[in-house]
Parts: structure tokens; C-alpha cells; sequence
């Protein structure tokens, strides 16, 4: 933490929590699944660049990345 200034307007810090995951296999369609998790990371919320997600399949978990080629979805 930065030390105390004598400025009235309070200063925020955000970070974000992030663990890396260990891909055990890539489906044809280009889905990637875990099964063992990293190592943890704490950064500054600002320098993120894209958020994934997650679905549990089976005894693995498929990770749901909408960043790169399989973005467009239509729905009709």
C-alpha cells in the first residue's frame, strides 16, 4: 500500500484473483478441458484483457472462452 497523502479524495484498489489452469485435452470443435489447477496470481483489476468461464462436463471442466474464433453466435 502507498503511504498516506494528504490529499481528501480516497484512492480505490482493485485486484483480480487469477489461477491458471493445466489443459489435459482439446476437442475437434476446439474446446479445451481441465482437470488440475495452477498456480494463483494477484493483479491490478486494469491490465485484464478478457474473462473465461466455466462448465463442469462429466469429471472434467470445459473452459468457455468467447475471445477468439468461436465468438460469433447467432440466435434466431
Amino acid at each position: 500500500m502507498p503511504p498516506p497523502s494528504s490529499q481528501s479524495t480516497p484512492t480505490h484498489w482493485i485486484y483480480a484473483v487469477i489461477q491458471s489452469v493445466k489443459v489435459s485435452e482439446k476437442d475437434s470443435s476446439g474446446i479445451q478441458y481441465y482437470k488440475e489447477l495452477g498456480s494463483i496470481m494477484v493483479i491490478d483489476l486494469n491490465v485484464v484483457q478478457c474473462v473465461v468461464g466455466r462448465i463442469r462436463d462429466r469429471n472434467r471442466w470445459a473452459i468457455v472462452d468467447r475471445s477468439g474464433p468461436m465468438v460469433p453466435t447467432n440466435y434466431s
